[in-house]
């Protein structure tokens, strides 16, 4: 018997797949960028990606993630948001803990708190996503908002453990059987406008 995995579902011109509660009906705009500097249409308007050029070695002073931030509008009629943010996690020591806050604006949606704990020198794509409920009570906790017809700032902070526990973003240790030297994964930042 064969398996259907979900990249192999491919519908019909007109029509609708429906995946847990997600549906293909449902998507007002998806707004994907390789944060290589470049601009990004959809309709929207046009956002100008952060261009990542160099690793970032994680401290305990909490810091913007370079590539997460991004001042967004979603189209109108929009009921949730979806903000995911991937990039290569990596070790400076040999064991990793960072923290992860999600912001709206100046606020921390305390809900979608997160720690990323490696043992042994571990390297992954990682991928870090919030939800933002529009509509209702707005809740700072959750991150909902009662309306949103204007910019806000979308981002991720971080900050290590402690100086024993550092990670390092947007670089590969090792590659091709060697040290990486210098070599940048420019991280992807992805934010899907539901309704």
């Amino acid at each position: 018997m064969s398996k259907l995995f979900v990249n192999e579902i491919a519908p019909k011109t007109g029509s609708t797949v429906s995946i847990t509660g997600f549906s293909t009906s449902n998507v007002k705009e998806v707004l994907a960028m390789l944060c290589d500097g470049g601009s990004y249409t959809v309709s929207s308007g046009t956002y100008t990606s952060t261009n990542v050029t160099g690793a970032v070695i994680m401290s305990t002073t909490i810091a913007d993630i370079p590539g997460s931030v991004i001042s967004y509008t979603p189209p109108a009629g929009t009921t949730m948001v979806r903000y995911e943010f991937i990039f290569s996690h990596n070790f400076q020591d040999t064991d990793t803990i960072t923290h992860i806050r999600s912001f709206i604006d100046s606020d921390e949606v305390t809900s979608q708190r997160q720690s990323i704990q490696c043992y042994g020198a571990f390297n992954v794509e990682y991928h870090h996503t919030f939800l933002i409920p529009i509509g209702g009570t707005a809740d700072t906790a959750t991150g909902r908002q009662a309306s949103w017809t204007s910019a806000k700032t979308l981002k991720i902070q971080g900050r290590t453990y402690n100086n024993n526990y550092q990670a390092r973003f947007h670089d590969l240790k090792n590659w091709d059987g060697s040290g990486a030297g210098t070599l940048i994964r420019k991280p992807q930042l992805i934010i899907t406008a539901l309704g």
